[in-house]
């Protein structure tokens, strides 16, 4: 399964004690992470906020971009839609398109409530658990 993890969701990872489980899904053979340059951006310019920056150690971002080296794949966009409610996601519709993504895993409602893009159906975390370990 081709996948994406949104932004809040690898900050949500950053901050907490999850890692382990993430550990686990990124060695998984059965995913393949899909990453842009603009997501990769975005996660840094969002983890270098100071509100969110307290948060964690500098060991831990560093692990955390060694997972989009290790386990991504990267992606280069040309697809620019507008669909989404909140302009500043449409990159990961983009990116779900060009890259043939299965889901876009996310915690912001402004994707949720738009269910799927071509192929690809966006879904919270607790539904990807769920189809991680069917």
């Amino acid at each position: 399964m081709r996948v994406i993890l949104d932004t809040n969701i690898w900050i949500s990872f950053l901050i907490s004690k999850k890692l382990d489980w993430l550990d686990e899904l990124l060695i998984n053979e059965n995913f393949v992470f899909l990453f842009s340059e603009l997501l990769f951006k975005e996660f840094l310019d969002v983890a270098d906020r100071p509100k969110i920056r307290k948060y964690f150690k500098t060991k831990k971002l560093i692990q955390v971009i060694n997972y989009f080296e290790s386990y991504g794949e990267i992606i280069h966009t040309s697809t620019s839609l507008n669909i989404c409610r909140d302009p500043r996601d449409n990159f990961l519709l983009d990116l779900a398109v060009d890259g043939q993504a299965n889901y876009l895993v996310s915690g912001d409602e402004d994707l949720l409530t738009l269910k799927a893009i071509k192929k690809c159906n966006i879904i919270s975390l607790k539904q990807f658990k769920e189809i991680a370990y069917e």
